[in-house]
């Protein structure tokens, strides 16, 4: 029997299904609900092999891209997401840490310019400070424009989605949408608060989803390698 790809379980009292997560941090995470039996994952990991298999490739090409841009200093900032660009320029000084400040469309930062990790955490906080304003302005325009309210919305650093929304109407974005196109931003909020209508992916969802985004299928396929559109020092750990 040919052996299987290595995986983690992780039991999430949340989950109503088995689901599959690859990510260049954890690799293969299987995801089950409370008191699933254990004898019956791995035949759920060998019918998906194969999609198992291009998710890991490309989780392995992802890496191997932000080991070669890692420690390169960004000449910009590019959140076209929320539709802001920043220039950034860096002055070596000798105090200790990062410093950052913005103006007029430039991020400047101070500090000792060797020291890289600092300048990520400096750019990692900026760009989720712009998202966290911008983000939930935007999901805001769009629930009234769909008439689909939601109850709060908050902007974290996911580690493997998008977005999230809970059966109270609690939307979750991650930060890193800032990052991707408008298209595909207003997708994945789309996705989101049609979930306040239908909390799965049941073909219905889809129908809904369908209804007031026509172009979904292509957007949903776009979104499945957005990630290559996150900078390497976004990323944390």
């Amino acid at each position: 029997m040919t052996d299987l790809p290595a995986y983690s379980v992780r039991e999430s009292p949340r989950a109503r299904r088995v689901r599959l997560t690859v990510n260049a941090r954890d690799g293969l995470v299987v995801v089950v609900p409370k008191r699933f039996p254990a004898a019956r994952i791995p035949a759920i990991v060998r019918e998906r092999r194969g999609w198992i298999e291009r998710a890991l490739e490309r989780v392995r090409e992802r890496r191997e891209a932000l080991l070669a841009e890692s420690g390169v200093r960004p000449s910009s900032v590019d959140l076209p997401g929320i539709g802001e660009s920043w220039v950034v320029e860096c002055r070596p000084t000798s105090a200790e840490g990062i410093r950052a400040s913005a103006r007029d469309g430039v991020l400047r930062l101070s500090g000792d310019a060797e020291d890289v990790a600092g300048i990520a955490r400096a750019l990692r906080r900026f760009g989720r400070a712009r998202a966290s304003e911008a983000l939930p302005r935007l999901i805001r325009a769009l629930s009234d424009e769909e008439g689909l309210p939601f109850a709060a919305v908050r902007v974290r650093a996911q580690r493997t989605r998008w977005g999230s929304c809970s059966a109270g109407g609690h939307i979750s974005l991650n930060w890193t949408l800032a990052f991707l196109s408008p298209d595909l931003v207003r997708h994945v909020m789309l996705h989101e608060l049609v979930h306040t209508l239908r909390l799965d992916h049941s073909p219905h969802f889809h129908v809904l989803l369908a209804e007031r985004e026509p172009e979904t299928a292509r957007l949903a396929a776009e979104l499945r390698d957005a990630w290559r559109h996150v900078p390497w020092w976004a990323l944390d750990g």
